[in-house]
C-alpha cells in the first residue's frame, strides 16, 4: 500500500493534493493512505483492517480491471478499490459511501 504524501498549511492542517504539495514533494496528486485518512476521513481502526480487507474476494470486479470492497464498519460502509499496476493491485481509493 502506498503511503503518499502530505504536509502540513499555514493552520497545521494536513495538504494531500493540489499545488502546495507539488511545490513541496513533486507530487502534485496523492493516491495514497494519507489521503483516505485525512481527505476521506477515514478512521485509525478502519484504516488497520484494509489488509485483511483485501485479502477477502471482492463485492466487484469493474471493467477497468479494479476490484471494489465494500466493508461495513461503525463509521458506515468503506469502499476500497484497488487497481492492476505492474502486476500488483494497489489501493486506488478508499472512503465511506455514506459521507
Amino acid at each position: 500500500m502506498q503511503r503518499g504524501e502530505a504536509i502540513p498549511d499555514n493552520m497545521g492542517n494536513p495538504i494531500v493534493y493540489g499545488n502546495d504539495l507539488k511545490r513541496a514533494t513533486g507530487t502534485y496528486s496523492n493516491y495514497g493512505l494519507d489521503k483516505g485518512i485525512y481527505k476521506h476521513g477515514i478512521s485509525r481502526e478502519d484504516a488497520q483492517k484494509i489488509p485483511k480487507i483485501i485479502n477477502n474476494n471482492p463485492a466487484e470486479t469493474n471493467s477497468y480491471g479494479q476490484n471494489i470492497y465494500l466493508v461495513r464498519s461503525k463509521n458506515g460502509v468503506l469502499r476500497v478499490v484497488t487497481s492492476p499496476q505492474n502486476g500488483d493491485n494497489i489501493i486506488a481509493s478508499m472512503y465511506y459511501l455514506d459521507r
